[in-house]
């Protein structure tokens, strides 16, 4: 996350720590509900809002 320039997505953050997107996101999680991750919800024009996360 520190080497980002910019927020990324669970399957992102799963594929730069070799695992999969549902055990990224829910370590993402963790993090956000410690205040060491922030995350940003990001609505497209069709389906799922994306959660994109970052380092505050």
């Amino acid at each position: 996350m520190k080497a980002a320039s910019t927020s990324l997505n669970a399957e992102e953050v799963g594929l730069q720590i070799g695992a999969s997107h549902s055990t990224a996101r829910r370590y993402l999680e963790y993090l956000v509900s410690i205040n060491l991750v922030e995350v940003d919800i990001v609505y497209g024009s069709v389906g799922r809002p994306e959660r994109r996360y970052k380092q505050p």
